[in-house]
């Protein structure tokens, strides 16, 4: 439970940081495009081009990130408690409690594919944002060679700063929340495999045949 938590908060912070560079970027896109030396100066039509695949990959990896989220959380794929331990350790289980536990079992079992999904989605994210930081940080040394700047070259320039520390931020964030879920899908696995466990030992016990139990 701690775990889901932690991935929870880490996301959240994630999602602010992700949006954060985002409108950055775009800003910083804006203020470059309409400096008054865009047309004379190099730097500052590389610094926009910059900011631009900035804020694209800002913007399409937080809709990607906000939506995977909304499928995993729907699909349970957060939680690690789906079966209690009340079930899995009694010591008389009966048919219901075998029942519970091949409903509990086929959830688990069931979310398995989006967990591997979602932690792809992840890593990829995460490689997206400090792609994001990355440009930024070049945006804003070009920005900064610049030998004359006028007030939107200037703002750009802080814009550009303001992308990168977020995006550099949002990376530390994600790598916390990747190995978060892989957590969660390490307790998840560890929940089926006890759940089977249970089913064997209670078959054994009521004298049913393994994959006879039908589950309504």
């Amino acid at each position: 439970m701690a775990s889901t938590v932690l991935f929870v908060v880490m996301v959240i912070f994630a999602c602010i940081l992700l949006l954060i560079a985002s409108v950055a970027a775009t800003i910083g896109a804006a203020d470059a495009f309409g400096s008054s030396l865009y047309n004379t100066d190099p730097r500052i039509r590389s610094a926009h081009q910059y900011l631009t695949v900035a804020a694209a990959l800002g913007w399409s990896s937080l809709v990607v990130l906000i939506v995977i989220l909304i499928v995993a959380a729907a699909a349970g794929g957060f939680s690690t408690v789906e079966v209690s331990d009340a079930l899995l350790n009694k010591a008389s289980p009966s048919s219901a409690d075998l029942v519970a536990a091949y409903r509990g079992e086929k959830e688990l079992s069931s979310g398995h594919t989006t967990q591997i999904i979602v932690l792809i989605v992840l890593i990829i994210v995460a490689i997206i944002t400090l792609i994001v930081g990355i440009l930024a940080i070049a945006a804003a040394v070009q920005l900064g060679d610049m030998k004359q700047k006028d007030a939107k070259s200037t703002s750009a320039y802080t814009e550009s700063i303001i992308a990168a520390v977020a995006g550099f931020g949002g990376i530390a964030i994600m790598i916390i929340a990747v190995i978060t879920y892989a957590a969660i899908r390490s307790a998840r696995a560890q929940k089926l495999a006890e759940l089977e466990a249970f089913q064997k030992k209670t078959e054994a016990q009521l004298g049913i045949a393994s994959g006879l139990a039908i589950v309504k």
